[in-house]
């Protein structure tokens, strides 16, 4: 990557979010609540919501106990439903969410506007194509309350981020505090 700003940033892509069309939740419970799991067609999703919230609340106790944050991670189950309790259960609570793709980051932005997350961690190093895809995730979650994070693991992924905010109208309040960088560092333990 040279020093020079918007011709050092190869073509945007975008995640698709407002395209992706989710079957009804309550058409689904209706078709399906009660049947006996054998009848339900393969493959399916099968949740024991107790066994899940009991989960939860053993993690979120457990890292109360040891004095440390708690950051739920959605790669498994992508649900909110699953994310709600992780975040909240057996009297104990978190606000911060790791995910590993934009659509799931783009998924908790479209489904909780209601302060579910505060505090939103793209965990993998930033790839310089995606960044306009994550200025428009930024500017659709952060307000005064809430922090969207990315991980960084290299000089040219910094000098992306620098030469796109130079390119925004916006671009002063790009590295306010609510956008923080998290630096990966390899340690070379072999």
């Amino acid at each position: 990557m040279n020093d020079d700003n918007s011709s050092s940033l190869p073509p945007q892509t975008f995640t698709g979010h407002d395209r992706l069309i989710l079957p009804d939740k309550q058409e689904l419970l209706g078709a399906y609540k009660g049947y006996h799991v054998s009848n339900l067609r393969t493959p399916a999703f099968i949740v024991d919501r107790s066994i899940v919230e009991h989960n939860c609340a053993g993690m979120l106790a457990s890292t109360k106990s040891l004095k440390a944050k708690f950051r739920a991670h959605v790669k498994t189950h992508k649900t909110i439903e699953v994310l709600r309790l992780q975040l909240s259960s057996g009297g104990h609570t978190s606000q911060s969410v790791v995910v590993s793709t934009l659509m799931e980051a783009w998924n908790i932005v479209n489904e909780s506007s209601d302060g579910l997350v505060k505090d939103l961690l793209y965990g993998l190093p930033v790839s310089i194509n995606k960044i306009a895809d994550i200025w428009d995730l930024t500017m659709s979650f952060q307000n005064d309350d809430r922090s969207f994070r990315l991980l960084v693991d290299h000089p040219d992924q910094v000098k992306g981020l620098l030469a796109f905010w130079h390119t925004q109208p916006d671009g002063p309040y790009l590295f306010n505090p609510r956008w923080s960088l998290f630096v990966k560092v390899d340690a070379d333990y072999k």
